[in-house]
Formats: structure tokens, C-alpha cells, sequence
């Protein structure tokens, strides 16, 4: 892809296929070339945790506490950005209401596993300009992982009359890992 996108889908929990194209829903930000024109979303940052495990032993006379690595704790993704609350003017769908809010929304509130086709989560990413943690929700054989929303923050800012604020806390879920073995472009790839 040539411009920076992403998109946010939730896996229709019918089919077993976790693909973007087999979504119930999506949310899609930064689209500003044909086919798929939407520019309503906008983000401003996406940040990734991954973080480590530690244990602490303490040593109440020692010089120093020992640490012990405990593997891999988790990967939490964080999104900043604004939605467009009406469709500009020279957009498809001209002032109507983006369903983005809405989207988000129900995504929340509805259940975010689905068992026995996505139990590590329903949803998947995709980020044209960063792509080492896209993540498409699977569950085959080995291969189980997908995303579940933590939440998701809107703000209104009453000088911004078309325009609502957000932060989207992604966590990945897995029940395995992928590959650690092979050249390091090919270990944990998730989509």
C-alpha cells in the first residue's frame, strides 16, 4: 500500500475464517485512495507495549534483589486519533452520520470471544505502514490468537463541532506464539 491505513475488523463468529474480507464490521482509518475511499478516521498515534515478565526475588541483607526473566507477558496495542461525526462534504455518503462511533460501540458491549472459532479473541488488525503486528484472528490446528478490545475512550470537544477524540486499547491474545524458530523475518507473524 502507498498510504498509511489502518483498519480495525471484528471476525463474523459464523465463519472460521478470521480474514478482513469475512468481517462482520470494521473500522477503517486513513483511506484516502480508491478502492477503499473513507476518511472520516484519522490517527494521530499507535503505540505498542510489548512487555516481559519479572520476577523478583528479594534478598532482605543482599546488595541487590535477583530477577528472573518469566517469558513474554503481553503485547497492548494503543490507538489515538479522531473520527469525523458527520461525512465531509465531496465524500461518499455526504452528510450522513459515520458509523464509527457506533461500530465501537457495540463492540464493547458485545461479547469480544467467540467459542469455538475465535476463543483468543474476534478481532484483527491491519496497519499498511507498519505491518510487524498485523494480526488476523485464527484458530487452526497450533494456531491460536486474535485481539481483544480492552476499551475504547471517546472525547467531545465542544469547540470541535464535527469531531470526537479517541483512545482504543487493543490486547493480543494467544494461545500460541507462532514460530520461534528459522530466520528472524519469518518468527512471529501473525496474519
Amino acid at each position: 500500500m502507498t498510504n498509511p491505513s489502518c483498519i480495525i475488523w471484528r471476525a463474523d463468529a459464523t465463519q472460521t475464517n478470521g480474514g478482513e474480507s469475512f468481517a462482520d464490521s470494521s473500522i477503517k482509518f486513513e483511506l484516502t485512495r480508491a478502492p477503499s475511499v473513507d476518511s472520516t478516521g484519522h490517527i494521530h498515534s499507535t503505540e505498542f507495549r510489548l512487555k516481559s515478565g519479572i520476577g523478583e526475588n528479594e534478598k532482605a541483607l543482599g546488595p541487590a534483589n535477583e530477577i528472573q526473566d518469566t517469558k513474554f507477558e503481553s503485547l497492548v496495542v494503543v490507538i489515538t486519533g479522531t473520527c469525523e461525526m458527520v461525512v465531509p462534504q465531496g465524500w461518499p455518503g455526504a452528510g450522513t452520520a459515520t458509523q464509527n462511533i457506533q461500530t465501537s460501540k457495540v463492540w464493547m458491549i458485545e461479547d469480544k470471544v467467540n467459542n469455538p472459532n475465535f476463543p483468543k479473541g474476534l478481532f484483527g488488525i491491519r496497519l499498511d505502514d507498519f505491518s510487524a503486528f498485523n494480526l488476523t484472528p485464527k484458530n487452526s490446528g497450533s494456531t491460536i490468537w486474535g485481539i481483544i478490545l480492552q476499551d475504547w475512550t471517546w472525547t467531545k470537544i465542544g469547540e470541535q463541532q464535527n469531531r470526537a477524540d479517541f483512545v482504543a486499547t487493543l490486547r493480543y491474545s494467544f494461545g500460541t506464539m507462532g514460530t520461534s524458530t528459522g530466520a528472524i523475518s519469518g518468527r512471529y507473524v501473525w496474519s
